[in-house]
């Protein structure tokens, strides 16, 4: 027999209740670091391109990071 799925515990409870708001933030956050690279005044300027480049990478990671987290936990309480 295998083990029954557990349940989501409360700190994940937590954070799936929070997780619709986050997750609205990053995407906030990543649009704005797009709109700051797309700005015509540094497109010469080789070195703030790539600083404004690494910010919209970090900010589609922490999207990408928790979209992945939600999916976990969707699956985690539609077994339990």
């Amino acid at each position: 027999s295998s083990p029954k799925p557990k349940k989501l515990s409360y700190k994940e409870t937590l954070e799936w209740d929070g997780m619709d708001e986050a997750i609205l933030k990053a995407e906030e956050v990543l649009d704005e670091a797009k709109v700051r690279l797309a700005d015509p005044t540094i497109a010469a300027n080789a070195t703030k391109l790539q600083e404004r480049m690494k910010e919209v990478d970090v900010a589609q990671a922490e999207v990408d990071r928790l979209y992945a987290r939600w999916a976990e936990l969707e699956e985690k309480q539609s077994l339990s």
